[in-house]
């Protein structure tokens, strides 16, 4: 994030001659407001105690990037380009988060159930208690807030020096509204605990 952070500038759709672009960068605070944003998600992750080692993540589990082969019964993944080491739960926050789609339909995102079910699926039966499930819900929806700024901030960066014919910065202050929205909500269930 601070790489495609530092590769924008705060009136970089301006200087280009798009302002709607820049109405949308500056409708989610601008530049410095992801900066700071970065910076407090980062000084919360590292505040966790309870987080699994870091480990092998495909990083964009988009529902494009899962092929299911019929004949053989089996499942593969594609599209490694963003595969390296991270923190599961934010694999899983971000897979949770592609439910929605590029059109960022927020309804289609997991419930509470939903996920519930998936964690298990993933944790298998022996360490599917639920205080483990709880655990994992809940890095989940910390890591959901990385997923919206990772990939709202590059689709910034994407909207000025991407040819592809896709709204990407329209698409980025969606994830980044989506973030403070949710943002907003953990910190408002955290003060409940």
């Amino acid at each position: 994030m601070r790489s495609y952070i530092g590769n924008l500038s705060p009136h970089i759709f301006a200087d280009a001659g798009c302002p709607e672009k820049q109405q949308l960068l500056d409708g989610v605070g601008g530049l410095d407001a992801l900066c700071r944003e970065v910076a407090w998600h980062e000084e919360q992750i590292k505040k966790m105690s309870d987080l699994p080692a870091p480990c092998l993540c495909h990083n964009d589990l988009l529902l494009g990037n899962i092929l299911y082969d019929d004949a053989h019964d089996a499942i593969s993944f594609i599209d490694f380009e963003y595969f390296s080491y991270s923190y599961a739960p934010h694999d899983i926050a971000n897979h949770f988060c592609e439910w929605a789609g590029f059109e960022c339909a927020w309804e289609k995102f997991p419930t509470h159930e939903q996920q519930v079910h998936w964690i298990r699926a993933y944790l298998g039966a022996s360490e599917a208690t639920e205080t483990e499930v709880n655990r994992w819900i809940r890095l989940i929806r910390w890591f959901e807030l990385s997923s919206h700024l990772f990939w709202g901030i590059s689709a910034f960066l994407q909207g000025t020096i991407s040819s592809i014919d896709f709204p990407y910065v329209p698409y980025a202050s969606k994830r980044i509204n989506r973030y403070y929205q949710r943002k907003k909500e953990l910190l408002e269930s955290e003060q409940k605990l």
